[in-house]
């Protein structure tokens, strides 16, 4: 644990990642109203390779904290699962949509520190025991695995994430300017599979969007 994250922060630098980097702030920019679509395929985790979600996530409500340094943001989620469902002893399985709908609020702090922090501290289990307590800004991991670039899949927004791969395991994770989560991959090659892949595939905000949305409702596909 130690040796890896040592190779980790080898190359630091007060540089940090240059303009493309996102603060916490940028990456969690919503206003109410702003739409995200959220699909997840686990056919390769789950049982009988059968599974995939779609959550659909309406901004409904946003403050900030006293002190501003902590945003909060109350959300509508909708959408649905896809799972093989048990019928009877002649037809054992049979592929059925289940519909939900929630509310949920999270939070956001640390607005100003950079979006890299965040994943570092979120993500990549590797880094959990890290002491973030004595986390300095200007320790980035300037890393060739950082991901800093335009996005043509969210029409230019800029992206930040990190990827890290071995003979073994490989992990992908990704945050868009104002879009928050765009990319959330793990894989393993025991078994050539994922064992998470959820992505953004479409967002509305404001007057804007930005790829192709999943609509299907209890109502009707």
């Amino acid at each position: 644990m130690k040796t890896l994250i040592t190779l980790l922060l080898v190359c630091t630098g007060l540089a940090g990642f240059g303009q493309d980097t996102l603060t916490v702030r940028e990456v969690f920019d919503f206003n109410v109203g702003d739409l995200f679509h959220y699909f997840e395929d686990g056919s390769d985790y789950s049982a009988g390779g059968f599974y995939s979600k779609l959550d659909r996530i309406t901004i409904t409500d946003r403050h900030f904290s006293s002190g501003r340094d902590t945003v909060f943001y109350t959300k509508a989620v909708e959408g649905y699962t896809l799972v093989p469902d048990y019928v009877d002893s002649d037809h054992p399985y049979e592929l059925r949509y289940h519909f939900h709908s929630y509310s949920d609020t999270v939070f956001y702090t640390d607005l100003d520190s950079g979006i890299m922090s965040y994943i570092f501290k979120h993500h990549f289990y590797f880094l959990q025991d890290y002491n973030w307590d004595n986390y300095h800004e200007e320790w980035d991991f300037y890393q060739s695995d950082t991901l800093a670039y335009r996005s043509e899949d969210f029409c230019s927004r800029t992206v930040n994430g990190y990827r890290f791969s071995d003979f073994s395991y490989y992990q992908d994770v990704e945050y868009g300017a104002g879009l928050g989560l765009v990319l959330n991959v793990e894989a393993l090659e025991e078994c050539i599979c994922h064992i998470m892949d959820v992505r953004l595939i479409y967002y509305m905000k404001g007057a804007g969007s930005c790829g192709t949305p999943d609509n299907r409702t209890n109502a009707g596909i």
